[in-house]
């Protein structure tokens, strides 16, 4: 219980620095599915943390009495938003492509001031090797939304991106890769101990 109310102590810290105490309108943001995360903060700070996702399996967060919202843009509470789409179904292999570099952090440390500091998980030889693909394919995807914002902005100010493309452009690399192997998604190391697979390609 002492190391849980430390681990406690520590979040609540780190949360008021990153204005999530004073702030009444937060989301979370992710691949999906199922909003653990989303839930734990809605439980903890006992206010409304809304969750948008590239996919959902659920409707709603039980037990949170606040007007939550839970939303997916591809696929929404299990259903498909388009015909045949793979965001979920192929949904790990998104999350190789979209999952940040950045080493887990095991816990946070608080220190004498009331400053708290991170541990993080070492990343491995495999982990680290697959950064400079991850950030070159997540550097494009950033190019592409300036590029977006730009025209909207400056060209066509009622553009917006073809979600029914991006589907269909995810949905054929999926196939693709059922039939072939493709070297850059394998050298693509995730750490997956939420599961309990501990790293996988």
């Amino acid at each position: 219980m002492r190391e849980a109310k430390t681990k406690k102590q520590a979040l609540m810290i780190y949360l008021e620095k990153v204005d999530l105490l004073s702030n009444n309108s937060c989301a979370v943001v992710d691949v999906g599915y199922s909003g653990t995360i989303q839930r734990a903060l809605n439980k903890l700070l006992l206010k409304p943390i809304h969750g948008y996702y590239f996919a959902t399996d659920v409707s709603s967060l039980e037990g949170l009495v606040y007007n939550v919202q839970i939303k997916g843009c591809y696929v929404n509470n299990g259903n498909s938003l388009f015909c045949g789409s793979h965001i979920y179904s192929h949904s790990f292999q998104l999350e190789k492509l979209l999952s940040v570099n950045d080493p887990q952090i095991i816990k946070y440390i608080i220190d004498e001031n009331n400053e708290i500091s991170k541990k993080f998980k070492r990343l491995s030889d495999k982990e680290l090797a697959a950064q400079t693909i991850r950030n070159e394919l997540q550097q494009g995807a950033i190019d592409f939304v300036h590029d977006a914002v730009y025209i909207r902005k400056n060209l066509y100010f009622d553009f917006r991106p073809s979600l029914l493309i991006a589907d269909s452009l995810y949905k054929e690399f999926s196939l693709a890769l059922e039939t072939e192997k493709h070297k850059v998604l394998e050298d693509l190391i995730l750490d997956d101990d939420y599961c309990g697979r501990g790293l996988v390609s």
